[in-house]
């Protein structure tokens, strides 16, 4: 993020509907909120949970939690007091962090606001009126190492208890380096999440390849194959970042649309994490954009393998592809 603020300050790092956040801007956002969570942080032993939406907020919540070195387990909005509980038995003490209107619907035992340092803390993502100033009693935010624990990204719980997959900042930053390398992402492009932030697919080939790049990432709100096609168009994004069926839903919402083209002339590149997209309702995809299904992903940040393949290999098991660079089999 630094990086990419001294490179490019006036260039746009989030949009989100009418608010768009310069890398600049973005800088001093999570600078700002990195002194507010510091001023509540967890004790040594306790851990930040973030109630992660969409939202620019939330993004500079997750920056700010890595400025600060804290640890941070990244969670659905509406995760409820028994899955918090149950985090708190086994991480001990838990920092909420999320946006008000979700922290007001939790009934924590000993949880506080901002304002309250006893038990638990809730910590509002968005900026109090006039903005977080620097105290005089600001002492410099803690060194975060590049290898310590940050991010405990859970399992769904699926197959039994939800286990933590532990990752450093340098695994995220390299799973950043590996979708730019591998799909050849850089400054020029503009990448629409249309999936979570907060699991590891949106997050690493979402956000931090953007800020790894240099390049803008579009936040689109909910999740309405109209509307998502309209910001597509609206932005010129290249990158699309989805799942196989938000993928067909797209495809037969851009068919059904006779009064555009088939599929916006920017998009360039559809990043597609899980099985491979229904081929009935991607058919306006072919032959118009280069697909991608980065395997290997899960809690594990950073994709092991880019699959290729080609409209002819319907119905053909083609493995897991090429190993990426830094990986070996």
């Amino acid at each position: 993020m630094r990086a990419a603020a001294d490179a490019r300050p006036d260039a746009t790092a989030l949009r989100s509907g009418e608010e768009a956040v310069t890398f600049g801007g973005l800088r001093e956002r999570v600078q700002a909120t990195a002194r507010r969570l510091h001023h509540h942080a967890p004790p040594a032993d306790g851990t930040a949970a973030l109630l992660f939406e969409n939202t620019p907020e939330c993004a500079v919540a997750f920056l700010a939690a890595a400025c600060t070195g804290m640890r941070l387990v990244p969670l659905e909005p509406d995760t409820g007091e028994a899955r918090l509980r149950a985090l708190r038995r086994e991480l001990g003490p838990l920092t909420v962090i999320g946006h008000q209107a979700k922290l007001r619907a939790l009934r924590l035992p000993g949880a506080a606001s901002a304002d309250g340092r006893q038990g638990d803390g809730l910590v509002p993502v968005e900026e109090p009126p006039g903005g977080t100033p620097a105290r005089p009693d600001d002492a410099p935010l803690p060194a975060a190492g590049p290898d310590a624990p940050f991010l405990y990204q859970y399992t769904s719980g699926s197959t039994g208890e939800p286990k933590a997959a532990v990752h450093s900042q340098r695994d995220l930053v390299h799973g950043g380096e590996i979708y730019a390398h591998t799909y050849g992402i850089t400054a020029a492009d503009r990448i629409l999440a249309a999936v979570p932030l907060l699991h590891s697919f949106g997050m690493v080939a979402g956000l931090v390849t953007a800020l790894r790049t240099g390049a803008q990432l579009v936040l689109p709100g909910r999740f309405v194959p109209a509307k998502l096609l309209r910001t597509v168009r609206e932005h010129a994004c290249t990158v699309l970042v989805t799942t196989p069926l938000a993928c067909d839903l797209l495809a037969r919402s851009a068919a059904a649309d006779r009064g555009q083209p088939p599929l916006p002339g920017s998009l360039r590149l559809c990043l597609s994490s899980g099985a491979r997209a229904a081929r009935p309702g991607g058919r306006p995809f072919q032959g118009t954009l280069r697909a991608g299904r980065p395997a290997g992903l899960r809690q594990h940040a950073r994709p092991a393998s880019s699959p290729r393949s080609a409209p002819e290999d319907e119905g053909v098991d083609r493995g897991v592809g090429r190993p990426v660079r830094g990986v070996r089999i």
